[in-house]
């Protein structure tokens, strides 16, 4: 028999998607290893303020923690979805989702990549003013 799903699960019960569900590992592993780098970048940033390099290395710090916190939110997203999904409901359009925005062009019944960034790039200027108006 050369069905794994079948051999893990006989009975067709599986109640989540494997494919969103690794796209959802491999984002909670991308940023934990943005925490690592950004991690070892405020250290040294620290270690070397007085040198002049400090204020550099931070800002490329902060910048490291900020896409992590992206990648977690990525990743609990597709986690959530994952578990809402069936077996059944696993695309390969569901791997885009590693991207950056990826949970929102995963999906087959979701736009995709190039019509999201297409649609993105035509209103920034009011997505940049929703943000602002946010605070």
């Amino acid at each position: 028999m050369n069905d794994p799903v079948n051999r893990i699960d006989p009975e067709g019960k599986q109640e989540f998607n494997p494919t969103k569900l690794g796209t959802a590992l491999v984002n909670f592993a991308y940023g934990t290893s943005l925490i690592a780098k950004g991690t070892a970048k405020a250290i040294i940033g620290v270690a070397t303020s007085e040198v002049g390099v400090g204020a550099a290395l931070l800002t490329s710090s902060a910048l490291n923690f900020y896409g992590s916190k992206s990648a977690f939110i990525r990743g609990t997203l597709q986690w959530k979805e994952a578990l809402n999904e069936n077996y059944k409901d696993a695309n390969i359009k569901n791997l885009i989702g590693v991207l950056p925005q990826g949970n929102k062009y995963d999906d087959p019944c979701e736009p995709n990549f190039w019509e999201y960034w297409k649609d993105w790039r035509e209103n920034w200027k009011d997505r940049i003013l929703d943000v602002l108006g946010a605070f």
